[in-house]
């Protein structure tokens, strides 16, 4: 494989799983360093630092919570420490409830908009400092949904809503970076194969795939391909894109 990232400096939020995971194996194996945030699973993280490993290539993991502002500023000190700066960004953490719509309260969509919204303006703030700082071009992608496009059920509202404002901040971050050459654009995924969507009932995730043009879920490892190229000088002339990475859906 062509190693289009190497000796990049990769940030991944989520790196322990899902997609996450995917696309640090997928960056490491294109060449990059990877830091990951900790999962609560010591033995995630640690499983995922040593697969990250076997590529050849520098893997760190520090505690993040993204919700929170003095956890985000600590963990990107701790990124300059170790690395100095940083050339991507690829933003996977993020919650996903399933809770009727007259069953959910206010706090439950305090948590989905702190963890989903307001935890990645952290992210991408902290990043774009660090990067800024040692004058790094760069690329920056962050995970919406097909849900913000499509929406998709009251049960998701609170997700659907804090993924259509990440599509939002991409154009207005885009504008913002691009002075110092750091490009930002946001996936969409369609359904994608993984514990998240576990609670979703058997007979909605059976119409929904029947929704689907490829009537199948995706695979993470679809997702990081399309990371990887966002990540890469191939993607260039791309910033402030939203891609749709569904398998077809309507």
């Amino acid at each position: 494989m062509e190693k289009r990232l190497a000796h990049k400096i990769a940030v991944i939020t989520g790196g322990s799983k899902w997609i996450g995971r995917a696309t640090a194996l997928r960056f490491a194996q294109e060449g990059a360093n990877i830091v990951i945030t900790a999962s609560r699973d010591t033995e995630e993280t640690e499983k995922t630092l040593a697969k990250i490993r076997e590529y050849g290539v520098k893997a760190s993991a520090y505690p993040c919570d993204i919700s929170s502002e003095d956890s985000v500023r600590a963990f990107f000190e701790l990124v300059k420490k170790d690395y100095q700066t940083m050339h991507i960004l690829a933003h996977c953490a993020g919650i996903s409830p399933n809770t009727p719509l007259d069953d959910q309260s206010a706090s439950e969509w305090t948590r989905v908009l702190s963890t989903n919204l307001i935890g990645t303006f952290l992210v991408t703030k902290y990043a774009g400092i660090l990067m800024r700082e040692n004058q790094t071009p760069g690329s920056m992608i962050l995970i919406s949904s097909s849900n913000a496009i499509n929406s998709f059920d009251p049960i998701s509202a609170h997700y659907d809503a804090s993924k259509a404002w990440v599509v939002i901040l991409t154009r207005d971050l885009a504008k913002e970076l691009a002075q110092y050459d750091i490009r930002v654009n946001t996936i969409a995924p369609g359904w994608i194969d993984t514990s998240m969507n576990d609670t979703l009932p058997d007979d909605m995730r059976k119409n929904e795939t029947e929704r689907i043009y490829m009537k199948r879920w995706g695979k993470p490892e679809e997702i990081a391909s399309v990371m990887a190229f966002l990540a890469s000088d191939d993607a260039s002339y791309m910033t402030g894109s939203c891609m749709m990475v569904d398998g077809g859906y309507g």
